[in-house]
């Protein structure tokens, strides 16, 4: 698989799943066009490529995913997140983390969600029942 250079990554969280307190959605590679900077613009115009699994190395897939759910856990996060990073080599560069991430059908939690079998409306449950 390839490095991941300078493309952007995000990794969603949801709490109470499968057993753990604090559950890694698969990894989303995010790819603007050739010369461009994710901005708004690309961000909605479909013109991003959106790739869930990342194509990267397993091993920085997983490492990706534990620094969200300890960023998540940190910031003492409740029900769900998402944590963006950029990663140059082997170097993961944590962004941000979204406390209140979309949760559309075009967002990207719910896509990633939907990559492991959650249907948007069992992702919605999940949430709400985490919050009650």
């Amino acid at each position: 698989k390839k490095p991941v250079e300078p493309n952007g990554i995000e990794v969603g969280i949801i709490d109470n799943f499968k057993g753990q307190k604090h559950f890694a959605l698969p990894v989303t590679e995010i790819i603007p066009p050739p010369g461009r900077f994710f901005d708004y613009q690309v961000k909605y115009d479909g013109s991003t490529q959106e790739i869930t699994p990342a194509k990267i190395d397993r091993e920085l897939a997983i490492k990706i995913q534990e620094i969200a759910k300890k960023a998540h856990h940190i910031l003492n996060c409740e029900g769900y997140s998402r944590a963006d990073f950029i990663v140059r080599g082997n170097k993961v560069y944590i962004l941000e983390v979204n406390t209140l991430p979309g949760l559309t059908k075009e967002s990207l939690l719910p896509k990633a969600a939907k990559e492991i079998g959650i249907e948007f409306s069992e992702l919605l449950d999940i949430i709400i029942h985490n919050a009650s």
